[in-house]
């Protein structure tokens, strides 16, 4: 919705239903549910008192009023419509929050300054290239280790498409996963989780009423679907012992690996879904080492990790010519000559396991697809990586 198009939405809805319920229908109604359910979603990724959260299209305050009581707390919410930050300025009784106006794919806040930034049902109303603009400016705002949380509406939701159809007058925008990832990867951001609109997510320790009388209780949702995108942390810095003994000469060069990594993937399966598909093409006749696991997920800190991935690929005509659901039913040939080569190929040969999935395929020339699922019919990350064997070093 354009931005003057929205002042008059606002002040039409002002003149026909009253200052109150025309701030909360100007956000989309059940004011209080959809705050208390974004609220509880910060909580469960780490919010805390003390910390900094940024709030993008706050409107009339449905988060900000959810986190008033945070004491030590520091908000900072934006929008384009003066009425809304007027609204949520008195509703949250907080002198010291900062409320403003805001034009244009800018967040006026320092650099490194922010935990959270907040994208809730505002890239559902801009142009992709904006969408990708905010995500460069929260990427500014935000601490090493901040998280943008956004939601989002999506095609492969049966329960999204009414916004599509729907003839309202403003922009309803569609962003794909595939769309997320593709911005995360060239912005360096590590994708924590996505999760359907239509799934249950959200720890709740609070139930949440909404206005029709449903009770959400356990887990919630929001209805849009929700991503969680953090800034990387820089490495911890180790000490490194000054040597005093006389140099040694140098090692000689390793010899080339047996084995190379020729692709690499990380992406969020979802649920029911193989929507991590990657394509090769296999130029001569070679020997492949395929792998889906989680193991550097697991060390590098991240949660949401696909429990036990599974392995499919495809030919060229579409027809599936092997699977793998697990590492252990794999020859123990194969896995005592795998464990030997992975690291010298630069990846990680602990951990090869129940939880990891793998094939090993002989191919002829010509195009070819992996997908990965997971078996236990659940969602999360996993890295899929693809070894070329040199035959010659292994026969």
């Amino acid at each position: 919705m354009a931005k003057q198009s929205y002042v008059d939405f606002v002040a039409d809805l002002k003149s026909r239903l009253g200052e109150d319920e025309a701030m909360r229908r100007a956000v989309g109604g059940d004011f209080f549910a959809v705050g208390a359910l974004q609220r509880q979603l910060l909580e469960s990724l780490g919010l805390r008192d003390g910390q900094c959260v940024v709030d993008v299209g706050c409107g009339s305050g449905r988060l900000a009023c959810q986190l008033a009581a945070y004491e030590h707390l520091r908000f900072m919410g934006f929008d384009v419509v003066p009425d809304l930050i007027s609204y949520a300025k008195r509703l949250c009784h907080r002198d010291d929050w900062e409320f403003d106006v805001t034009d244009g794919a800018r967040i006026r806040v320092a650099d490194g300054t922010a935990d959270f930034v907040c994208f809730f049902s505002v890239f559902t109303h801009l142009l992709q290239e904006d969408c990708y603009r905010y995500l460069q400016e929260a990427m500014r705002v935000l601490r090493p280790g901040g998280r943008i949380v956004l939601s989002f509406l999506e095609f492969r939701l049966i329960a999204h498409w009414p916004m599509f159809n729907a003839r309202s007058g403003h922009l309803n925008q569609f962003i794909e996963r595939d769309t997320l990832l593709a911005w995360a990867r060239q912005l360096g951001l590590v994708v924590e989780s996505i999760h359907g609109g239509d799934q249950p997510h959200i720890p709740l320790h609070e139930d949440v009423t909404w206005e029709d009388g449903r009770v959400m209780r356990g887990k919630g949702h929001l209805g849009q679907s929700v991503a969680v995108l953090r800034v990387p942390s820089p490495p911890v810095a180790t000490a490194v012992q000054e040597d005093t003994a006389p140099s040694q000469p140098h090692a000689p060069e390793p010899l080339p690996s047996p084995i190379i990594r020729i692709a690499a993937a990380r992406a969020y399966v979802g649920v029911g879904a193989a929507n991590l598909r990657l394509s090769i093409m296999v130029r001569q006749n070679c020997d492949l080492w395929v792998r889906a696991s989680t193991r550097i997920l697991q060390q590098q800190g991240y949660g949401h990790l696909l429990a036990a991935p599974s392995l499919l690929f495809f030919d060229a005509t579409g027809s599936a010519i092997a699977a793998n659901a697990g590492w252990q039913t794999l020859p123990q040939t194969t896995q005592g000559m795998l464990r030997e080569l992975l690291p010298a190929a630069g990846s990680e040969a602990q951990g090869l396991d129940g939880t990891d999935a793998g094939l090993w395929l002989q191919l002829a020339d010509g195009e070819y697809s992996i997908a990965v699922a997971d078996r236990q019919g659940k969602e999360g990350l996993i890295d899929l990586e693809v070894f070329q064997a040199l035959p010659s070093r292994l026969r």
